[in-house]
């Protein structure tokens, strides 16, 4: 069956486009192309070098849309968080194809580089004929499935804010350690400094209808000496526990997800405490 297609040549075209049809944006396709509509008409934004640009200013790293993640593997002021969870997506090929700006507009639970996104306060620019619009990553993702985007709009701009984090941890379990979707990733970072925990930051996918982060719970923590993180340690995993009501599907159990959680909380704490000293 013939497929109904526009590529445009620029990101202007790719606007007026998207302002004159209805269509479904898409780059790699690795995920739009599983489930497309047969009568749906789709506009490729895969060729745009707008698209595809890596900068960093003040405001933090500006990750093009449409950067693959190979491109990104690419890049030598790639974060290195998030290069990580890149290299854990699926095989080459679809690393060849799919682009970041797809695994955040899918909307899927288990996009892997969401989590690392929620740690450095993301926030995506949304552009038009009409002009641009800011908006934070958590606000985006409404839930499975479903996003912040009018019908005129496409992401251009995915800004990670600047972060001092001097120690990262990012652990995804599935089926196999590559080609699988996840049944759980997190992704947690923190700042130490002086032998006090400056910041602290956990965040999870593929466990929930969105991606979760509980910055209430991060600030218990902050301000917190070593030797005060390592005594608290149990009361931090508690305090989650309570926290985490995880979704049972195909691929997992609630029951599952929230054990599996737990321990992963806690060896990101012992990680710390052994990098600096205090294991």
């Amino acid at each position: 069956m013939a497929i109904n297609n526009r590529k445009p040549q620029s990101l202007n075209e790719a606007l007026r486009i998207r302002h004159d049809c209805e269509v479904i944006p898409y780059m790699g396709g690795t995920d739009v192309m599983v489930e497309r509509d047969p009568k749906a008409s789709f506009l490729f934004l895969g060729d745009l070098p707008e698209l595809q640009q890596l900068t960093r200013d003040a405001e933090g790293w500006h990750l093009g849309s449409g950067l693959t993640f190979s491109s990104l593997l690419a890049e030598e002021d790639c974060p290195d968080l998030l290069r990580e969870a890149v290299s854990r997506i699926a095989s080459p090929a679809i690393r060849n194809l799919g682009t970041i700006g797809g695994n955040i507009c899918n909307a899927s639970p288990a996009g892997d580089t969401l989590p690392v996104l929620l740690l450095y306060d993301t926030d995506l620019v949304l552009k038009s004929l009409k002009g641009e619009r800011r908006v934070s990553l958590d606000a985006f993702i409404v839930s499975r499935k479903h996003i912040d985007l009018r019908s005129d709009e496409l992401l251009v701009d995915i800004i990670m804010k600047p972060k001092a984090y001097n120690h990262f941890y990012y652990e995804k379990i599935g089926s196999r350690r590559a080609m699988s979707i996840s049944k759980i990733a997190m992704a947690a970072a923190a700042e130490i400094q002086k032998g006090t925990v400056a910041d602290f930051a956990i965040s999870f996918a593929s466990m929930y209808k969105t991606p979760l982060r509980f910055k209430d719970l991060e600030e218990t923590v902050k301000g917190k000496s070593l030797d005060s993180l390592e005594a608290m340690k149990q009361d931090v995993v508690h305090a989650y526990g309570e926290r985490l009501n995880p979704i049972s599907d195909l691929r997992s159990t609630a029951d599952y997800r929230k054990g599996v959680s737990l321990k992963l909380i806690g060896d990101f704490i012992d990680t710390i405490l052994e990098t600096f000293g205090q294991g």
